[in-house]
């Protein structure tokens, strides 16, 4: 027997607000119009999550002015959005038999800081925790 889950709101926004950040990653200077009409949600929903995603420096508008479609296009100049510069960012860690690679990336994936570590030798458990920590610290 199979349990089907809903999602409450707190769910559905989570799920709204992980679509845009996806949105904006992937397509640098997007507008919020472009976002609504790529996801299928208003451009009030849009607004909304926008300005929230923003106040947690997760997206940020860019300098950057987008030129509407059409030399009479009425209404505001869309504005473009990218990833936060002050956003979290992604550690991504290899372990392998002799090799630790650490890759520091930003929400859009682009690589910030990486190295490698050769042959540490065997590690236990919480010498692998040193050895993670002492690579963030640097």
């Amino acid at each position: 027997m199979s349990t089907i889950m809903g999602q409450n709101k707190k769910g559905v926004k989570l799920q709204n607000q992980a679509l845009v950040l996806k949105l904006v990653a992937t397509h640098p200077g997007i507008s919020r119009v472009d976002i609504a009409k790529k996801a299928g949600l208003t451009k009030m929903t849009i607004g909304n999550l926008v300005s929230e995603m923003m106040a947690l420096d997760l997206i940020e508008e860019d300098a950057v002015t987008l030129s509407p479609n059409g030399a009479n296009a009425v209404g505001r100049s869309p504005i473009a959005l990218r990833i936060g510069s002050r956003s979290p960012c992604i550690l991504g860690i290899t372990i392998k038999r002799g090799l630790y690679r650490f890759v520091l990336a930003d929400l859009a994936g682009t690589v910030l800081e990486h190295s490698v570590r050769t042959d540490p030798g065997p590690l236990d458990a919480k010498g692998l925790v040193t050895l993670i920590k002492a690579e963030v610290d640097t």
